[in-house]
This record gives C-alpha cells, structure tokens and sequence, in this order.
C-alpha cells in the first residue's frame, strides 16, 4: 500500500469517527423529542409507542436493502444521500402536528438512519486494509456511537427547554446536516483499494437472496449476540424504571444509573484498544455474555444503591465489550474472499434492531403474566442459553481447517 492512500484511508476512518459522533448526537437529541412532542400534542401513550416503533420499524427494513446497494465504489454517494433524507425528515417533524405525518416521517427517517449505519459499517470494513486494526477500529466507532448519543439527548433537552419543540427538531436536522456536509469529504473512491469482484447482473431479491445465503455463519452469531445484547438494555430500560419506583428506588437515583451505564459502556469501548493488544478477546467475549446474564439477574433480585451501581456499571462494561467483539468479528470475517461488507453490515445492525423493537412489546407480556423481576430472570437465562446453543452447533458442524471458532478469534496487534 503506497502512503498517500495510506493517508487517505488513515483520514476517512477518522472521519468516521466523527460522523458517528454527529450522527449519533443529532439521532439522540431526536429519540428525546419525539414521545414528548407527541405527548405534548395530546396523543394518547399507545399512539406514542407506535409512532416511536415506527422508527425501529423504518431501521429494520432499511438493512436488507442497503447491504445489498452497497458497494465501495458508491459508499460516499449513498452515504450522503441517506444522510440527507435524514436531516430532511427530521426538520420535517417540526413543521407538522398530525398523527399520521409523524408516524409516516418517523418510520422514513428510521428507513434513512439505517442504510447510514449500514453503509458507515461497510465502509470501515472495506477501509481495513488487514487485520491489525480491527478491534482498535470498531473499539473507536462504536465509542464514537455512544458518545453521540451521550451528547444528544442533553442537547436535546436543553433545547425542548429553550425552544419549544418544533425548534428543537430543526436544531436536531441541523446536526444531521453538518454531518451531511462532512460526509462528502470522505475520499472513498482514492482510497477504494481492496480488490472488488465483478458481480453477475441479476435482480435485486435474487443478489440479495444470494449474498443473504453466502454469509458464514459467524455474522448470524454474532447477529444473534447484539441482539441478546439489545433487547436485554431495552428491556431494562423499559421496565426498570417502573420496577424501581414499585420498589422505592429513588428516582434520582435511577436517572444515575442510566448514566453509570453509558459512561461504562463508552468508556471500556476506548480500553478495548489496549486490552486486546495482550489478551485474546474471545474468551473475554464469553465472560461478558455470563457477566451480563448475571448481571441482569442482580438487579431483579437486590434494592441496595451500591449494589446496583455495580450492577449498572457492569452492564454497560459487557455491553461495550460486546459490541467491540461482534463488530471486529463482523469485519474479519469480512476478511475472506466473497463475503459482502453491506451485507454483513446490513445484517449485523439488523440483529440490533431487532432486539430494540421486540423487547418492550416481549418483555411487557411476559411481566403481565409473571411480573417484571421474573422477567428479567427469564431473558438472563434464555437469551445466552439460546445463543450459546448457536455457538455451540456453529462449532461442532465447522471444518478444522475453516479458520476462527471464537468470536472474534484473533488478537488485536
């Protein structure tokens, strides 16, 4: 690799970074703004929750699709032009108070922030010229995620506070915008220099199909473990505060928890770097599925603010691990000749999706019938147990020679 492409790539990955954090930032401020904006309006709380599953719903069914547009050769034009409809439909929440407009612009912004994670995942993917600097690589994006999100939902409410809420929707699009404006700095097409397979002219369903089909089995695992990862924090989110009040958890206090969460989670994203420079990360993997299960299964069972400090902040550690893990897993196996970085990226983030959407309609049958700390129990105990049984099936059936059984398998140099 000569060094100005060196340079190039070096530069478009930090940029990355950065529109992550913008993404994110303009994402989290909007999360916020939407049910209280809908509440303000009069609407009824099961409207809300629909229009606020609108988005999850637009982001799942963007995956499949963008993995399957994607291609390096174009990731700066398609990156751009979703980032636009992003902006786009959020100043749009601004201008209007109807129901079905706001479900309707949701479920399209959710649609257009997919394919912007799909393809911003793609591109790092392609941009990993080898294996050195993959877990340093999604260690620093998925921190550059969380701390989006840290920054947006304060600047969020900081503007609901000043503005109103129609404005804080436009403050929000003006965020998306910058990062639209960045995105066109990206140097993709210089920097584009893993070798790319010609690809047959065939219908989309049949390419998507295929691609689907080709992809080894590490991606659906590692699909199924962001999963369990979503939908036990939304589950959490959803029900602890409520489950927490019932038992006279100060609501200040649960406010510090969700803090200690992030701040854990962003935090050990950035330590990942140096600590699987010495250690293999495929046990520490594993130990975090276990330590998250337990974990989960503490804060059923205990009231003590120490000992759900503990609980919280160790969540937030297995959960930022985790998704270090899965996403360099993700990228190398990427690795190997055929596999598709949107597809991979596609699926991967769908597993993520689907975890968001399923927990709080999953979770809250389930505590109807057998209340909220046996929720928690159950999805401690199922969701790992179901995931293992998959890693444990993907083993035994893998050839000797087929490379990684872990997940991921290789040491950060």
């Amino acid at each position: 690799m000569s060094e100005q492409p060196s340079r190039l790539v070096r530069r478009d990955t930090r940029l990355l970074y950065a529109l992550a954090v913008v993404i994110t930032t303009s994402q989290g401020s909007l999360e916020l703004t939407l049910p209280l904006n809908l509440h303000a309006l009069g609407y009824s709380l099961p409207l809300v929750g629909t229009a606020v599953a609108a988005l999850g719903l637009g982001q799942i069914l963007s995956r499949i699709p963008g993995g399957a547009w994607y291609r390096m050769d174009r990731g700066r034009s398609l990156t751009t032009a979703a980032l636009a409809a992003f902006s786009l439909t959020t100043m749009g929440l601004g201008l209007t108070g109807s129901w079905d407009l706001q479900a309707v612009l949701a479920a399209g912004h959710g649609f257009a922030f997919g394919l912007v994670t799909t393809f911003m995942l793609a591109i790092l993917i392609d941009l990993r010229q080898d294996q050195r600097r993959a877990v340093a690589t999604m260690a620093w994006y998925t921190a550059s995620i969380s701390a989006g999100y840290a920054i947006g939902a304060p600047l969020g409410a900081l503007a609901i506070a000043r503005f109103g809420y129609s404005p804080s929707f436009w403050i929000s699009g003006g965020v998306g915008l910058l990062a639209t404006a960045l995105s066109l700095a990206l140097a993709l097409d210089a920097a584009a220099l893993r070798p790319q397979p010609a690809r047959e002219r065939r219908r989309w369903g049949g390419t998507a199909v295929a691609a689907l089909l080709a992809l080894p089995a590490i991606i659906w695992l590692a699909t199924l473990l962001v999963f369990y990862l979503n939908f036990v924090s939304d589950l959490l989110g959803a029900f602890f505060p409520i489950y927490a009040v019932g038992i006279g958890v100060p609501l200040a206090l649960i406010g510090l928890l969700k803090s200690v969460n992030s701040l854990a989670a962003t935090g050990i994203r950035f330590g990942a770097v140096g600590l699987f420079r010495y250690l293999d990360p495929a046990p520490i993997n594993h130990g975090a599925v276990v330590a998250m299960a337990l974990a989960v299964v503490g804060v059923s069972l205990f009231s003590g603010q120490l000992w759900l400090l503990a609980m919280f902040a160790l969540l937030g550690i297995c959960r930022g691990l985790i998704r270090v893990t899965t996403a360099t897993a993700v990228a190398e196996e990427h690795s190997h000749p055929g596999n598709s970085a949107g597809m991979s990226s596609g699926v991967y983030n769908a597993g993520l999706d689907a975890g968001s959407m399923l927990a709080p309609p999953l979770g809250g049958a389930l505590a109807a019938l057998v209340g909220i700390p046996a929720t928690f129990r159950l999805a401690a105990v199922a969701l790992p147990a179901l995931y293992y049984l998959a890693w444990f099936l993907i083993r035994i059936r893998r050839r000797p020679a087929s490379g990684s059984q872990n997940l991921p398998a290789t040491k950060a140099e």
